[in-house]
């Protein structure tokens, strides 16, 4: 897995959290020429896990994450406002409805 945030803070926050070692990579978002909704950083996650971006699954919660997902090629799901992200291919209420089951 890879974090593909825009926020500086990223490693910080994992690491405060425990979660680090769950990833493997984090796009450093200083590595950005543009912000979402240019798919650059969704590219660069995928790349860097040696994945083609259609193999991919980006969540967001965000209208331009989920329109940067979708110029990646890869799944988008929404966490949040159906209505807001009505672009998404899937859009949950919360990220406690997240499950590999909803992929598979």
């Amino acid at each position: 897995m890879a974090i593909t945030s825009a926020s500086f803070n990223a490693p910080q926050l994992l690491d405060s959290i425990g979660l680090t070692h769950y990833f493997d990579h984090i796009v450093d978002p200083a590595t950005l020429v543009r912000g979402k909704p240019d798919p650059d950083i969704f590219l660069k996650g995928a790349h860097a896990l040696g994945l083609l971006p259609s193999d991919c699954i980006g969540i967001e919660d965000a209208v331009a994450g989920i329109r940067a997902i979708n110029a990646a090629g890869s799944y988008s799901v929404g966490i949040g406002d159906k209505h807001a992200l009505c672009e998404a291919k899937l859009v949950l209420p919360t990220t406690a409805a997240l499950s590999l089951t909803l992929f598979t």
